[in-house]
């Protein structure tokens, strides 16, 4: 038996059931009907999960939001070293959904320019607040990173006299003023 036919005999039944409700001085029969309702609602969501499943759009993830994740990262510039990131998981996506195919094809052969969507992030954020689309401002400056678009991209490691420099008073900074 299908549970397309489990599903279609259980409602029957309690189809079935339904129509002696007046019958019923002890409350059996529609205990008996509900039961038999409950049972072919879970079983139609379980079809809808198999059905998910077979289209390849159920997504199982090993963890939920709220829950702490651990990242452990390489980095061999300017030395070979290794280190853990902590995150608290806002936010459960897939990056193929969120950006809408590979990295390295939207970015790599260039047909998702990061700088300007980069910018588009940041206005968005000047303009609602939502830190998420910082989150999303990181992800592009790191896409630019991984594939360079600007015509002189290229990494050289740099110390402070380089600089881009900040806006404000960094803390050291605030440390020469008396009054701090």
């Amino acid at each position: 038996m299908t549970l397309e036919e489990k599903i279609k005999q259980l409602r029957a039944a309690e189809k079935r059931l339904r129509k002696h409700l007046s019958e019923d001085g002890f409350g059996v029969v529609g205990r008996t009907a509900e039961g038999f309702g409950q049972e072919a609602d879970w079983l139609e969501e379980l079809k809808r999960y198999r059905d998910l499943e077979e289209q390849g759009r159920l997504l199982v993830l090993p963890c939920k939001v709220g829950d702490t994740v651990y990242e452990i990262l390489e980095e061999t510039v300017p030395n070979h070293h290794f280190y853990i990131n902590e995150w608290k998981v806002q936010d459960v996506s897939t990056q193929s959904i969120k950006y809408d195919g590979s990295v390295a094809d939207n970015f790599g052969k260039g047909f998702v320019q990061a700088i300007p969507t980069l910018e588009k992030c940041l206005d968005k954020y000047k303009e609602t607040g939502n830190t998420e689309y910082l989150c999303d401002l990181a992800n592009y400056a790191m896409f630019e990173f991984m594939y360079p678009q600007h015509p002189k991209g290229h990494f050289r490691a740099t110390d402070s006299r380089e600089s881009a420099g900040i806006v404000g008073l960094s803390v050291n900074e605030a440390k020469g003023i008396k009054s701090w």
